[in-house]
Order: C-alpha cells, then sequence, then structure tokens
C-alpha cells in the first residue's frame, strides 16, 4: 500500500525554534514530517504522539555530524539543502556539550549572516527599483509594476528585519555558553610523590566535604601509605596488568589526578575506559580538565597505545567538553542499567596517531 502524503506550504521556516515547536505541534495532531523541499512540507499521517523535533544547518562535516547528533538520541528524517531535520520521543536526547553547540551555532550564525545580506541587497535593489519607476508612472502597467516591487521589497525587509532577530539571539546562546579557560602553563604531571602528600590530602577532605569521594583517608600517614600502594600498582607483574597513577601539580599543590590503564575488559569499554581523571572541587571549571587529559594522552601514546577510549556520563557537560576539546570522536552512548539505576554512558575513540609523531 502507498504511503499518502499530506502538503502544507509554510513561510518562515527559517527561524529554527518556532519550526521545532510547530512541528510538535504537527505530530500531536497525527501528522509527522516525512519529507521538505523549499517551504513545501510533507507529512504522513498516523496515530497522534508528540515529538521533539530539531532542525540543524550542517555545511561542512556533514556526515559526521549527523552521526554525532543521531547518537546523541536524534533519529534522522530528511534533508533540505544544508538544512537537516530530526525527531525523537520528548527527553530522549543527550544534552550535546558546549563544544559541539558552539560549532553548531556558529554554523547557524553562518547562514544567518549571509541570508541577511541577500535580503538587504534585495532590499535596496527593490528601493532602487522603485525610486526609478516612481516618476514614470502613468500606465496601468507601470503601476502594476511598481506594486509588484514594492511587495518584493516588503516581503524582503520583513526576511531581513527576521534574520536579524535570529541572529542576534543565536549571539545570545553563543555568549551564553562557558568557554574552556587558558590552559595553566605551569601545570605538570608527575608521579604520586610523598612531597605532595599534604596537598593531596588536603584534596581528599575537600571531596569529602562537598560530598563525594576520591580516597577515604584521613591523616598523613593514610596518604603516605596511599602513595607507596598507588606507585607499587604502576610496577608490572605477572599476576595483573600495571594501572599507572598520576597527580597533576601546579605551583606546588595537587589539583587532580588521572588513572591509565592498557588493556581493558568489556566491561570497562563501556564505563571507564583507558584514561580516568579527577580534579579536586574548588580547582574545577579553570581549564584544569583540558589540560591532565591532554598530558594523559601523551603518557598513553608513549606506553604504545594507538587510540584511547575516554568515557563520561552523557549528561555531564564538563566532561563532554573537555574530551571533544582533546580530539575525541563520540562513537557510542551505552545505556546500562546498575541495580535499577539507569547510567546512560558517552564513549569516545582518541587517536594517539599525531601525537606520537609529535613526540
Amino acid at each position: 500500500m502507498q504511503e499518502k502524503l499530506y502538503k502544507v506550504l509554510r513561510f518562515g521556516n527559517k527561524n529554527f525554534d518556532a519550526l521545532c515547536q510547530w512541528l510538535g505541534k504537527m505530530s500531536a495532531r497525527g501528522y509527522f514530517l516525512h519529507s521538505v523541499k523549499g517551504h513545501l512540507y510533507f507529512f504522513t499521517k498516523n496515530a497522534p504522539c508528540p515529538l521533539e523535533y530539531h532542525v540543524e544547518y550542517v555545511s561542512a562535516n556533514v556526515n559526521d555530524t549527523l552521526q554525532y547528533i543521531g547518537l546523541c538520541g536524534w533519529n534522522y528524517i530528511c534533508s533540505d539543502g544544508y538544512l537537516h531535520f530530526f525527531c525523537c520521543t520528548k527527553g530522549k536526547h543527550y544534552y550535546t556539550g558546549a563544544f559541539y553547540k558552539r560549532s553548531c551555532y556558529s554554523e547557524r550564525k553562518q547562514f544567518f549572516s549571509s541570508l541577511l545580506i541577500s535580503d538587504a541587497v534585495s532590499v535596496l535593489i527593490c528601493l532602487a527599483c522603485c525610486l526609478l519607476i516612481a516618476p514614470k508612472l502613468s500606465s496601468p502597467l507601470t503601476y502594476v509594476l511598481f506594486l509588484l516591487i514594492l511587495l518584493i521589497g516588503i516581503y524582503c525587509l520583513g526576511g531581513l528585519i527576521n534574520n536579524a532577530l535570529i541572529l542576534s539571539s543565536i549571539n545570545k546562546r553563543l555568549a551564553a555558553l562557558p568557554r574552556s579557560q587558558a590552559p595553566s602553563r605551569t601545570a605538570e604531571l608527575v608521579s604520586p610523590d610523598e612531597q605532595y602528600a599534604a596537598s593531596f590530602l588536603d584534596a581528599c577532605l575537600a571531596y569529602k566535604e562537598a560530598g563525594g569521594m576520591l580516597y577515604d583517608i584521613s591523616t598523613l600517614t593514610d596518604a603516605r601509605n596511599l602513595i607507596h600502594r598507588l606507585n607499587a600498582a604502576a610496577q608490572p607483574d605477572d599476576e595483573r596488568e600495571p594501572f599507572y597513577t598520576y597527580w597533576l601539580i601546579d605551583n606546588g599543590s595537587y589539583v587532580g589526578s588521572a588513572n591509565l590503564r592498557l588493556t581493558l575488559t568489556e566491561a570497562q569499554r563501556k564505563c571507564g575506559g583507558n584514561i580516568a581523571y579527577e580534579i579536586r572541587p574548588e580547582m574545577r571549571l579553570r581549564g584544569y580538565g583540558t589540560v591532565i587529559l591532554s598530558k594523559m594522552l601523551e603518557e598513553a601514546a608513549k606506553k604504545g597505545l594507538e587510540s584511547a577510549v575516554l568515557t563520561c556520563e552523557a549528561d555531564n557537560i564538563s566532561a563532554v567538553n573537555t574530551i571533544e576539546n582533546c580530539g575525541g570522536k563520540l562513537i557510542s552512548i551505552h545505556v546500562a542499567n546498575l541495580d535499577g539505576f539507569v547510567r546512560p554512558t558517552r564513549i569516545y575513540n582518541v587517536s594517539l596517531r599525531n601525537i606520537k609523531n609529535d613526540l
């Protein structure tokens, strides 16, 4: 049986937010987007089901970007030129992170800037034509021509105002996105050392105060004993693989720690990865995450890894930004159900070949 399509003509389709709201209302009435051609939208009719829609302007790296959006929970519907349409059940997509959103908003800004220039030129041309024809209005034909050009000019002026408002909205969203701070140039990666034991102990206590747990230690003696155990774990033996621990030190103080595994079990590929890192609570959002991860990727390359698997919780915006800033490519989102607790986890892959070439 041939699928029946319903056509709807809709102007003003460049306002993505309004367009997505309209498509959502159509799905609630049982009309589901099938394809788009310019201002003409084609729908299929079925039982009403409220969906969430997403429209993206993508002109470069199209396949990679569409794959990324799909992995984040959006179902691809169709494309119309550089515009790509997606939908999903409400609330079933994952936040894509400020790094990704910045690149998408930059693409949108480029798109609407070009439309703004095009509309401005069209308005000027229509204005010039009206000024040339106005003194020569004598016959019905000239009046009709004048009115037609005037209407086209008004339409272009409306597009100009609309695109200017959208550009203003995009600029506000770009300004609201968090920016990575300049990375510290004095931070260094070291093996756990007793000279930083006091600072390390302070960090562990800070974790407890923040409601988390790094290591359950409360005295300097505990800290020194733990340092010995961490260094011993990095030594290979016949029974287990080495487990490397590094500390990020800045101006003589402990900032964070990271672990490196050279081999992974199937469970670790889905949660944990080759590298895991932590930044002490009061030092977060200062660019140290990018510093420690980039230095750990260098360590992984030195130890022979060709690529590294990195994981983070799907809605951990800070971790998503850090991993993607360091070249992480999203390969899947694994939804684990641990004792009734659903934990969606992003799984990234980072190629280390370029890092190896630079070493």
